[in-house]
């Protein structure tokens, strides 16, 4: 795919109503939920309101809270620690397990061994 960045936009006055109705309704929508909400609200005392306000937030905080404990953080911490440290200079990444452990290895800088 090419991506041009002079693109030139396409005027198009059929889509731009068809956006317009779109917009509108659900501005309409919104507008009608909330006046209904309010209404609904408004017939209750303030005691009680501020029950269901936090009845709604720690209902929202416990959700959050168990979605986020819910990932196994150390799990994806110890997978993740190997790619954060920079690789030395001069040696691969996935070097393959070598057959003689006492082998020393070769610095890039200083070829020594």
């Amino acid at each position: 795919m090419v991506f041009n960045k002079n693109k030139k936009q396409i005027e198009n006055p059929a889509t731009d109503r068809v956006a317009k109705q779109i917009a509108s309704l659900i501005l309409r929508w919104q507008q009608e939920i909330s006046v209904k909400a309010n209404r609904c609200i408004n017939r209750l005392s303030r005691r009680r309101q501020k029950k269901i306000l936090w009845l709604f937030c720690a209902t929202w905080a416990i959700l959050l809270t168990v979605s986020v404990t819910r990932i196994p953080i150390k799990q994806v911490i110890r997978n993740s620690v190997a790619n954060l440290f920079p690789v030395h200079i001069g040696q691969a990444s996935n070097t393959p397990k070598r057959a003689i452990k006492n082998l020393k290895q070769t610095d890039s800088l200083t070829n020594k061994k």
